[in-house]
């Protein structure tokens, strides 16, 4: 692929605060009770790239979908929606949001069992990058996991954790 390079950006512990499972101390899911705000200024890397370099920003997180944890869709999204609702009033603009909800044993059946999405794959990243026209050998990623820095290299992207 050729283009511009991105910012790659994950959401959990990363672009908001992170939040474990009170019942399991999993890492959580966040419902709408437990809603989880965005650290003030951990959207900047991205928006300064996206700024100071044209670069595109994406945030591409893996929900935290756990066989114990039980928690709906429309929760989750409804959570995904809050992320962005702060970090745009923070003055956060992402170009592009990527959410895998599928778990290896997850409770939902449709979104259970593999997928080329869920990182460490590296679909999410793959997926923007043909969308938005990137250059991922030129862009970087920020994660605070091991699985966002083996999605990055699996995407041939800089890893920064």
């Amino acid at each position: 692929m050729s283009g511009r390079p991105a910012a790659f950006i994950d959401r959990d512990g990363t672009l908001n605060e992170f939040v474990s499972d009170p019942d399991s101390g999993l890492p959580g899911v966040a419902t709408e009770g437990r809603g989880r705000a965005p650290d003030r200024g951990r959207g900047e890397g991205g928006q300064r790239a996206r700024e100071r370099r044209g670069s595109p920003s994406c945030a591409c997180p893996t929900s935290r979908q756990r066989p114990r944890v039980k928690v709906s869709l429309e929760q989750l999204l409804a959570v995904h929606e809050r992320v962005l609702e702060l970090l745009g009033e923070e003055g956060v603009n992402l170009d592009a949001f990527r959410l895998c909800l599928h778990h290896p044993q997850g409770v939902v059946p449709e979104l259970s069992g593999p997928c080329a999405c869920r990182k460490p794959a590296p679909g999410m990243l793959l997926d923007a990058a043909q969308e938005l026209g990137l250059e991922l050998a030129s862009s970087w990623m920020l994660g605070d996991t091991d699985s966002d820095v083996v999605a990055a290299h699996a995407a041939a992207v800089l890893a920064r954790c």
